[in-house]
């Protein structure tokens, strides 16, 4: 799996490079390239996985969230409870609230990559049809305009996605760095609904970034779930509000501080009100 995560504008699909040619290097020294080099890997051969890997199994995903003694919206708080990436027993501990706090940090996701950190949530907009979250933005380096030199940032790169549920791990949509309005003070808001619910000011120009919720929520069996992750990439040694800088998951909140997101469940109508915007009939 090769991943490019933003290529710059009008670079798509592969970053505007070639993509890499596998290169295979024998004890004798002898090289085999491309497709000669894959011939000798046996690379043909079916794929083999395991489906555990990739999401929680449908069985034990509907007992997980249809538990004794719990709400019908289990386990999504108001407001919203966020948590760091553990072990795969901790994020299963989302659901039961048993949660090892000596856990071992985990390196990546259900797609691992040792350069990203996530802090989650489960909501449920049984609770409210709009979830709003607000915070702090990190500084990440301009690139998207194909700018030729790498400025300094606190992070490489950030992104806040929508996804379903651990079953599927499908991504309703995701919004990266450049693309979040910030306000003067480099703080941003984003909205979280289904479209027919989405607020009319929750838009960029009035400030907004916007996520969707799938009509059929997690996919499986409750079609009020979703999933907010926010993602942190390459994070600076001294920039110690990262999410990389969470050991713990009761230093969430006292670690990243002000870049910490705080959300609410609110109804359309309410945020319409508490976030006026009045545009020109030309926008």
């Amino acid at each position: 799996m090769y991943r490019i995560y933003l290529p710059d504008s009008e670079k798509e699909p592969d970053g505007g490079v070639q993509l890499p040619t596998p290169v295979l290097t024998l004890s004798n020294g002898n090289q085999f390239r491309g497709d000669s080099a894959c011939d000798l890997l046996n690379s043909s051969q079916q794929l083999t996985v395991s489906l555990g890997a990739l999401g929680i199994p449908p069985g034990q995903y509907r007992k997980l969230i249809t538990q004794k003694n719990k709400p019908e919206t289990w386990p999504a708080y108001n407001p919203p409870k966020w948590f760091i990436q553990l072990d795969r027993q901790s994020l299963i501990g989302m659901y039961t609230g048993e949660i090892d706090p000596n856990a071992p940090r985990s390196e990546g996701g259900f797609y691992p990559n040792p350069d990203n950190h996530y802090i989650r949530t489960i909501i449920n907009r049984k609770h409210g049809k709009v979830l709003i979250i607000r915070g702090k933005a990190p500084v990440v380096p301009k690139t998207i305009e194909g700018n030729e030199l790498m400025t300094s940032g606190e992070l490489r790169y950030w992104s806040v996605c929508s996804n379903q549920s651990f079953v599927n791990t499908r991504v309703n949509d995701c919004l990266y760095d450049e693309e979040i309005p910030l306000a003067s003070d480099g703080t941003y808001t984003i909205a979280v609904s289904r479209e027919e619910d989405r607020p009319r000011n929750a838009i960029k120009e009035c400030g907004f970034g916007w996520l969707p919720m799938a009509k059929d929520g997690d996919g499986m069996f409750d079609e009020d779930v979703t999933i907010v992750q926010f993602r942190h990439m390459l994070a600076e040694k001294s920039f110690k509000h990262s999410i990389q800088s969470v050991l713990l998951q009761k230093e969430l909140e006292n670690t990243m501080g002000d870049y910490m997101p705080k959300s609410r469940y609110l109804m359309t109508n309410q945020v319409e009100i508490i976030f006026p915007c009045l545009l020109s009939n030309n926008e």
